[in-house]
């Protein structure tokens, strides 16, 4: 499907309610794409409904391997 933010935001809420875990959420872990800045807004937007107040965006966490794979990308242009 699309991996437009809030298309993406939908999908983790479903999760998380599908298994009764919305309350428990801590962080998020994701890649550095603008879509997921996208997506923690309308997550923390979803939760509020829900009485649930939290600062996902500084919640998030983001995927070092994710990281390390882009750095050595750069590298080997390079060489």
């Amino acid at each position: 499907g699309s991996h437009k933010g809030k298309q993406l935001a939908n999908s983790v809420m479903k999760t998380l309610d599908e298994y009764g875990i919305t309350e428990k959420l801590v962080s998020i872990t994701s890649d550095n794409a603008g879509n997921c800045d996208t997506m923690l807004v309308e997550i923390r937007e979803m939760l509020a409904t829900k009485g649930i107040t939290s600062k996902i965006e500084d919640q998030r966490i983001r995927c070092l391997a994710h990281i390390i794979n882009l750095a050595c990308q750069a590298s080997l242009k390079i060489l």
